[in-house]
């Protein structure tokens, strides 16, 4: 095969791996009717931390973020231990 169809054909595959995956992104976080129907509760909605408390707070310490979805740590050296305690859940929590 020549250069340039090798190309062509390398860029389209990382270019539908891309959209495709870009799809299924779309889809986490939610549960099928069967799994609700089953019982089944999401751990974390991907909007806030509704639900969720630093080990032995009542509360998400500071360092504790969403972003995209995403819970993640914003700790700096400022940060003290209460900002960044272990993040756990509320039991019996119903979102």
């Amino acid at each position: 095969m020549s250069k340039k169809i090798i190309f062509v054909l390398t860029f389209l595959a990382v270019f539908i791996f891309l959209f495709s995956n870009q799809t299924v992104h779309a889809q986490n976080n939610t549960l099928t009717a069967k799994e609700k129907e089953e019982g089944w509760q999401l751990l974390f909605n991907g909007k806030d931390l509704s639900g969720w408390h630093s080990y032995l707070e009542n509360a998400p310490g500071k360092a504790w973020q969403v972003k995209d979805g995403t819970i993640f740590l914003n700790k700096n050296s400022k940060s003290v231990y209460k900002d960044f305690a272990n993040l756990t859940m509320v039991r019996g929590i119903h979102a």
